[in-house]
């Protein structure tokens, strides 16, 4: 049991940073690096969608530099005049700040995710970014739930006959 136990801990996964599993999306606007990580990669209606969002300090070459400080930032997921989430959201003291939430059936398509971080009640970054969200997933149709139900079966016979046949019974009564 140990070394079972011991196998499973080499062959999990190790996360490293925040957004290691994760898609993200980058920007840098007034000295800062917005950096949101969202998951699953192709958000989906009715899924599940997290969004782990960061606001660093650019450096001069531009890239990613300590954590910036600010109050709250504001999430809206839009298309055109429709809005289908928007609210504000308080810093993380531990941890990334994170949004998860599940989009309506009408999200479907191009979608806008707006972000602004404020400090004070005053802007210090915003940025908008594209977002695909991909249509929920078909429910199974009655011919899927036959086959399923049939393959089911068929896997129940050949692990009964195996089992008979390991054990050095006759497949068949005589």
């Amino acid at each position: 049991m140990k070394h079972l136990a011991a196998l499973f801990l080499l062959i999990s996964p190790i996360t490293v940073s925040a957004h290691a599993s994760m898609e993200s999306l980058y920007a840098t606007t007034s000295g800062y690096l917005i950096d949101i990580g969202y998951d699953p990669a192709q958000p989906q209606v009715g899924s599940r969608l997290l969004l782990d969002i960061a606001l660093r300090e650019a450096t001069e070459s531009g890239e990613s530099g300590p954590i910036a400080d600010f109050d709250s930032v504001w999430v809206r997921m839009s298309r055109e005049r429709a809005t289908y989430f928007a609210s504000g959201i308080a810093q993380s003291s531990i941890g990334p700040t994170t949004l998860v939430m599940s989009l309506p059936e009408a999200a479907e398509g191009p979608m806008t995710l707006s972000l602004r971080f404020e400090k004070d009640g005053e802007p210090i970054a915003e940025h908008e970014f594209d977002l695909a969200v991909a249509p929920a997933p078909q429910p199974w149709t009655m011919r899927e739930y036959a086959l399923g139900g049939a393959l089911a079966c068929a896997l129940a016979c050949i692990a009964f006959l195996a089992r008979r046949y390991a054990q050095g019974k006759p497949v068949h009564a005589q």
